[in-house]
């Protein structure tokens, strides 16, 4: 499953996956040059965060606390 799903990523440009929980998901993101962003605030619960994963794995945190315009900055300067 794995080298079909990286396969599928080489040349994309961005990809999002909205929810990432197990170690394995990270190495695989992690291995295609890609960064774990942690968005934080409106609609987050720390129980939810990961089942394997450590917040601390995070590249990047954002803190969605603003409208949607703000959030979309934040990301894009990335």
């Amino acid at each position: 499953r794995r080298q079909m799903l990286g396969k599928h990523l080489e040349g994309a440009p961005v990809i999002v996956f909205p929810d990432v929980r197990k170690a394995i998901e990270v190495e695989m993101i992690k291995h295609h040059r890609g960064k774990i962003v942690m968005v934080t605030g409106r609609g987050h619960h720390s129980g939810d965060v990961t089942d394997d994963v450590p917040e601390l794995l995070a590249d990047v945190t954002i803190r969605n606390d603003g409208t949607l315009d703000d959030l979309r900055e934040q990301v894009l300067a990335l």
